[in-house]
């Protein structure tokens, strides 16, 4: 009987550990952190990757090595290169339950190419094009360290702020 129990407690407490999740083929490449890319590179979307649910032991905790791998794997692919780590929510405490959700809300770049470069066979047109792009690209990491800010400051609560971002996205700045 005590084997019985003992295997039942291991198959219990397997069932409910968090698994590893693989890394998709070319997203090593993937720079991960939490400071911008520097000059050359432009957004490519914004990412928001979760780990773990439900509520203490009626779910599965989740873990920042499965969302670091859910990020790069997201990043790639957009297409994304470096992934700028915006915040961090850990499972906590919430109205009485632990949550078990690991959750890392982030902004994915990816480096401009010389070939996405304005060269001299371009046409006004193009040019023009481009240097429009290119203002966009920054208004909207403009827009989107804002909201960051204003999160960061307690100005908007983590709702509010998802919502602000969502309608960025959907606005196109």
């Amino acid at each position: 009987m005590k084997k019985l129990a003992i295997l039942f407690t291991f198959v219990f407490i397997s069932a409910c550990a968090t698994k590893p999740i693989p890394l998709d083929d070319g997203a090593d490449i993937v720079r991960i952190s939490e400071t911008e890319p520097g000059e050359g590179y432009k957004v490519v979307g914004l990412l928001t990757a979760t780990n773990g649910h439900g509520c203490g032991d009626f779910g599965v905790e989740g873990n920042r090595e499965n969302v670091i791998t859910t990020l790069k794997n997201d990043a790639h692919a957009l297409g994304s290169d470096y992934v700028q780590i915006l915040n961090v929510i850990e499972p906590h405490v919430s109205g009485g339950c632990y949550d078990n959700k690991y959750i890392i809300n982030a902004t994915a770049f990816k480096k401009s190419h010389g070939s996405e470069a304005v060269t001299q066979k371009d046409s006004p047109s193009d040019a023009q094009a481009t240097q429009s792009n290119d203002a966009s690209d920054e208004a909207f990491t403009k827009k989107l360290r804002e909201l960051k800010a204003l999160r960061d400051d307690g100005i908007l609560s983590e709702e509010e702020y998802q919502q602000q971002k969502q309608r960025l996205l959907e606005k196109g700045i």
